[in-house]
């Protein structure tokens, strides 16, 4: 059963006082969460809980809640959201999964509305992006993809977890700033079930009304280079790092995990070819079992490379694989007696920061305890 979590609230183009950041990691604290030694250069959303219920039927739902991003963005996910099972036809997936524009992934104007990208008619060329229902607010940004899979407790389904985000630029009360901009930024989910046999199927051409498109596309995603922590905000070095290690450990686990399954599912496409993310995992595994070794030698440079390094590695490890599906398509000859067809493999989505390359990421200002002309906290450093 989904509990009902009350958390604190905030609303665009809010000034957060240092009594707002204290109330944030009291709460933290009180849920149990991860505590102000973890704040600190750690990217954080707590309250994103995806639960599979057998009562009634597998129900995912996410909680009410907010976090705070390791280069000083607040995320806040406003309400509780849940989503039951989606059963899907091909129908369904052709009204939903639509051609997406000439110059993806261009970042687009999102002053202007999406509604004719999202027509409701099936793309003509097998090229296909799943798009978000029109949002009320058509400044909306691109959506986020997160793909993950419920081997253990769902074999017959895929969970699709979709992020969006909304960056909006707003006035920065602090006249010494470094700029005169802020920004409020916000995430909101939308989550689907898809039973793997409409993922992925034996692909019979003429067979019925069932036409699966000729080509499968992977798409790229961007990501900004990680900022690095400041290890002397970090109070208990050695809890830190245990948990941060804890925590990878996990994570990384799930994430090979959905690799796998993808590399598994383009295996016909791909033939003979070996999975791409074998070295990166290793390579990964034996950088977070080096922990230890690091914290006690207090070699801080090469915890630090260890914080975002973990990041590059995975986005190596996608690229690598998107290469390999982006030769496939411009090669069709290369699989002449293809049996079994991945219609949807990973959705990926683009993120850019506009431009800005600054410190000031946040109109989070206390009233006191400045860092200088950059007005950054020093009860909670943003990075």
């Amino acid at each position: 059963m989904t509990t009902a979590v009350s958390f604190p609230n905030f609303v665009n183009n809010q000034l957060l006082l240092a009594a707002d950041l204290n109330h944030i990691i009291s709460t933290l604290d009180q849920q149990d969460r991860l505590t102000r030694v973890y704040l600190h250069g750690m990217g954080i959303m707590c309250g994103l809980e995806v639960n599979f219920e057998d009562e009634g039927g597998p129900v995912i739902s996410i909680q009410e809640g907010f976090g705070l991003s390791s280069d000083g963005y607040m995320i806040d996910l406003q309400q509780v959201r849940a989503v039951d099972e989606v059963n899907l036809d091909l129908r369904w997936l052709e009204y939903r999964f639509c051609k997406p524009a000439p110059l993806y992934p261009k970042v687009f104007d999102f002053h202007e509305s999406i509604e004719g990208r999202f027509s409701g008619e099936p793309a003509e060329n097998g090229y296909y992006e799943l798009l978000q229902e029109k949002p009320a607010d058509d400044n909306s940004v691109l959506d986020l993809g997160s793909f993950f899979s419920g081997q253990e407790t769902n074999p017959g389904q895929f969970a699709v977890v979709l992020l969006h985000y909304r960056l909006q630029e707003t006035k920065n009360p602090c006249q010494t700033s470094c700029n005169e901009t802020g920004r409020s930024f916000n995430y909101g989910t939308r989550v689907l079930l898809v039973r793997k046999d409409l993922v992925c199927r034996d692909f019979k051409p003429g067979g019925g009304e069932i036409k699966w498109p000729d080509k499968p596309r992977m798409r790229r995603f961007g990501y900004g280079d990680g900022q690095i922590m400041l290890c002397d905000t970090i109070i208990d070095k050695a809890g830190f790092f245990e948990r941060y290690e804890a925590n990878m450990s996990e994570a990384v686990a799930g994430i090979q995990a959905a690799y796998d399954a993808a590399f598994q599912n383009a295996k016909p496409l791909l033939g003979e070819s070996a999975d791409p993310f074998t070295t990166y995992f290793e390579n990964l595994k034996s950088l977070i079992a080096a922990f230890d070794g690091a914290v006690e030698t207090d070699a801080w440079n090469y915890l630090i490379q260890h914080v975002y390094g973990h990041l590059k590695d995975l986005i190596l490890a996608y690229e690598e694989f998107a290469d390999a599906a982006f030769a496939l398509v411009e090669e069709k000859a290369a699989w002449p007696d293809l049996k079994l067809f991945p219609g949807y493999l990973v959705l990926g989505g683009l993120t850019d920061n506009f431009g800005i390359d600054d410190e000031c990421r946040t109109n989070c200002l206390p009233p006191c305890n400045t860092c200088g002309d950059k007005s950054r906290p020093s009860l909670v450093r943003f990075l």
